[in-house]
């Protein structure tokens, strides 16, 4: 950059810092307005981790399934399990029912509750169509219950649905309604499913409708929890599994972990900050920054009415962790200044005018890496990707206001140097022994890089991407146990929906649409890796064949779809005008659409991925003259989220290294230095990377973003670095005196900022879901292998672009600098300060 441009950028900021310091009680009083304004809609705040929230509301996957949700009311169903010492037992029966009406009773937004208390029960008597409830009569003695027993395990729709083959493990099936008011959908029904095979526009596909959310979720979940505990007991042990659970598990330990991660990462920083300072002033100005910041981004969370998503859990230690560099920088400025005996005033402005531009730099790459997520496909990265770059920006606005008012309000006492330089002694020595090594060795330094960039990149190659919530999830959480338990004695808990329109009225009364239907659900049967099986599937067909077998005598050999489309009408008929309203579940009233509900075990998205995408194909096949064929569900929507995250990964991690590359470019005002510099840049996280490949750590919605965020944290030391390595290289043409100068001065700040950043994200360690933990770690480790990359890697490749070794005179030096660690240093190293 031009000399005579940066000067102009510098008194700009020195003059900003002189107006907030003379109008320091308005700047403060409207600084905090701003904040009281935006913390005020934090209560307001939604949250909304399930996987509908992943997708942006115009992704066609997302218009699919809410327009499912339009047609049928459904959302996710819960499902309950009761295992006691026997099944068939009318002590266990009459407590059953009592548990079955508790729950119709109490739990809000429930539209139906369905175990064996209300099965349905379709049987001939002579020539009529009986349509009742299973337990319509009571039964009253070991006879009666042998009777049911048979009766039960004769119908096979009972089976892995509300009762295990074995007959040890009976479930409770708990619909709750998607839509609670504003739609139009019930009269609509399937309009969102156009003739052509695909779906409507948004505009028609999506009717005026407010959908079940977390909240609601969050009271569902609440009754049906406090009615097990009436309940539950060693001979009626209960279990519950589905996706709404498993959510309302992972956000109630969210709030947790969220609460628990500010806190702590509070209080280390605040240690930090006393150790390096030993302020007052330099713990709780920085802090007051944090958590400005903080609150801020939480309250345009809520006043932009986005939703707390999945992605959006690492913000807060993310801000926590990042912010407090800035105050960092200029702070460490200003107290040198201070205790050099310029007034306060002088002080602030100075250390503004001297680091504003460089803070602001290092937030705008930081910005500009997150925001690089801001148009990904999945809006649950976008949301992190827009509101961790404000948040970001925040904190950096939030520093050069706070800071210059706060000093001019409160007092300040000026330290007398008693010697603290010589404590920095064993520091100094560290630094000019990477100084030495990296300078001495360049082209052993670089060829060991490349070494680890090759390797990094081989592993990076072998890294596998994971989305399962159920993993996340603390193994001491009772649902970790219930869902494998029940997707082991009722062969799944989550549910893919295909809806088959056969574009015409009555149209799936054909036989041959019916005939292919069984294949279709055959083949379906038919699917297993070592990853999912299919536990059941059920569609219209069989409702049909169930009426078929009532209607010739109750014989099974009859359990089979008829072969004239006659036959289909006058069965569908007598079912209709039996009462039973179950037909609503599989088809529309016009009899042209077919829902059909394969159920599966949990299991990781990419699994279902490969699988929905099986279905898909099947039905491509099976059906090729059905007008439209499309699978929805939760399963789809997961399988969706798995390419848009990877293809939102690489467009980020390509636009945050172009825009950042060239923030170093202009900063350093060097292109071929700028691009060099990138190197110390990309070999962190590629390493990170490698790590993750090499310990077979998979990638997941937080690991995924580690990169982009890295990128633009680790920069930010590349950028001190590298603007005063060119500011004394230009000024003595000596690489080897610039880079120990830079060292001794820059390297001090680095290295305490960086202990002090990579501490931040560690503290994630401590949160219980498991994605957080991963978060911290990696990104924690990624920040120390940048600030090795920096003392040790840019050194060498200084020397190597500069085309200069290490003389004689710099090893004299050197010496001097160890023998005499009280020489004058440039002015942004830190000092470590007395208390106030």
């Amino acid at each position: 950059m031009n000399p005579k441009l940066r000067r102009r950028i510098e008194g700009f900021f020195s003059g900003l810092a002189e107006l907030i310091y003379r109008h320091h009680l308005t700047c403060l009083g409207m600084t905090l307005a701003i904040v009281a304004a935006l913390a005020s809609q934090i209560p307001h705040a939604e949250m909304d981790t399930s996987a509908v929230a992943l997708l942006r509301q115009n992704d066609p996957i997302r218009i699919q399934y809410d327009a499912f949700r339009d047609r049928f009311n459904e959302n996710e169903m819960l499902v309950i399990t009761v295992t006691p010492p026997e099944v068939f037992d009318l002590t266990f029966l009459h407590r059953l029912k009592s548990f079955h009406e508790a729950l119709e009773k109490k739990v809000p937004h429930v539209k139906e509750v369905n175990s064996l208390i209300n099965a349905r029960d379709t049987y001939g008597r002579g020539d009529e169509l009986v349509v009742g409830a299973l337990l319509d009569t009571w039964p009253q003695t070991p006879s009666d219950l042998e009777t049911l027993r048979t009766r039960i395990f004769a119908n096979p729709l009972y089976m892995d649905t509300l009762i295990s083959r074995d007959g040890k493990v009976t479930a409770l099936l708990v619909e709750t309604q998607a839509i609670l008011q504003g739609s139009g959908a019930a009269d609509a029904l399937l309009d969102g499913f156009d003739e052509a095979g695909g779906v409507a526009d948004e505009a028609q596909a999506v009717p005026a409708a407010r959908y079940f959310g977390e909240k609601e979720n969050r009271a569902v979940i609440a009754a049906i929890n406090h009615t097990i505990s009436t309940y539950h007991s060693p001979d009626f042990s209960i279990a519950m599994a589905g996706e709404p659970v498993v959510m309302d598990v992972y956000n109630r330990a969210m709030e947790i972990d969220i609460v628990k991660v500010v806190l702590l990462s509070l209080l280390t920083i605040a240690v930090f900050l006393a150790i390096l300072f030993r302020r007052v002033s330099g713990v709780l100005l920085p802090e007051l920054v944090i958590i400005f910041a903080l609150l801020s981004t939480g309250g345009m969370l809520a006043l932009f009415q986005v939703t707390i998503k999945l992605t959006t859990v690492v913000l807060p230690g993310f801000l926590l962790a990042v912010s407090v560099g800035y105050s960092v920088h200029i702070l460490s400025v200003f107290y040198v200044q201070y205790k050099n005996g310029n007034t306060k005033k002088a002080a602030i402005i100075d250390a503004v005018g001297h680091s504003g531009f460089a803070v602001l730099l290092t937030a705008l790459t930081t910005a500009a890496s997150l925001f690089s997520f801001a148009f990904a496909e999945l809006t649950a990265i976008a949301d992190l990707g827009f509101f961790g770059a404000a948040g970001v920006l925040l904190a950096f606005v939030y520093t050069i206001l706070m800071l210059p008012a706060c000093i001019a309000l409160f007092p300040i006492r000026r330290k007398i140097d008693s010697g603290e330089r010589k404590k920095s002694a064993a520091m100094d020595r560290a630094l000019l022994f990477f100084s030495r090594f990296s300078t001495r060795h360049p082209r052993k330094v670089v060829a060991g890089a490349l070494f680890l960039f090759a390797m990094s990149i081989y592993y990076t190659c072998q890294v596998s991407y994971s989305h399962n919530v159920l993993n996340w999830i603390n193994e001491k959480e009772k649902i970790t146990a219930d869902v494998p338990y029940i997707d082991t004695h009722l062969n799944g808990t989550i549910i893919l929906e295909a809806i088959l329109d056969t574009g015409m009225a009555d149209g799936l009364k054909a036989p041959l649409f019916l005939n292919q239907l069984q294949a279709f659900k055959q083949k379906i049967m038919a699917y297993a890796d070592a990853h999912l099986s299919v536990g059941k599937v059920y569609a219209i067909d069989d409702i049909i064949m169930e009426v078929n077998q009532s209607l010739n005598g109750n014989d099974p050999k009859y359990h089979a779809v008829p072969q004239t489309r006659a036959a289909v009408s006058q069965e569908l008929l007598l079912f209709e005008n039996s009462g039973s309203d179950d037909l609503e579940r599989f088809t529309d009233r016009d009899y042209r659409v077919a829902r059909l509900s394969i159920k599966t075990p949990w299991t990781d998205a990419v699994y279902l991925k490969i699988f929905v995408a099986h279905v898909q194909a099947l039905a491509e096949r099976c059906f090729p003259d059905v007008s439209s064929k499309v699978v929805t569900g939760i399963p789809a929507l997961l399988s969706r989220s798995i390419p848009a995250s990877l293809h939102s990964m690489a467009k980020s991690y390509v636009a945050a290294f172009l825009v950042i590359t060239l923030l170093m470019i202009l900063h350093v005002g060097n292109v071929k230095i700028g691009l060099l510099s990138m190197i110390s840049n990309l070999l962190p996280i590629f390493m990170t990377m490698g790590i993750m490949g090499a310990f077979h750590i998979r990638l997941d919605m937080s690991t995924i973003m580690i990169g982009s965020i890295a990128i633009g944290i680790v920069v930010d030391d590349t950028l001190h670095f590298m603007y005063n390595f060119r500011k004394y290289f230009d000024q003595t043409g000596d690489a080897s005196f610039s880079i120990e100068k830079t060292m001794l001065g820059t390297g001090r700040a680095l290295l305490l900022t960086s202990v002090i950043l990579s501490a931040g994200f560690f503290i994630l360690m401590s949160a219980s879901l498991s994605l957080l933990v991963v978060f911290g770690w990696l990104t924690g480790l990624t920040i120390i292998f940048a600030l090795l990359a920096d003392f040790i890697v840019n050194p060498a490749l200084m020397v190597l672009v500069t085309g200069q070794s290490p003389s004689a005179a710099l090893a004299a030096r050197a010496c001097r600098a160890i023998e005499d660690p009280c020489a004058p240093q440039p002015a942004t190293s830190l000092e470590i300060n007395n208390e106030d």
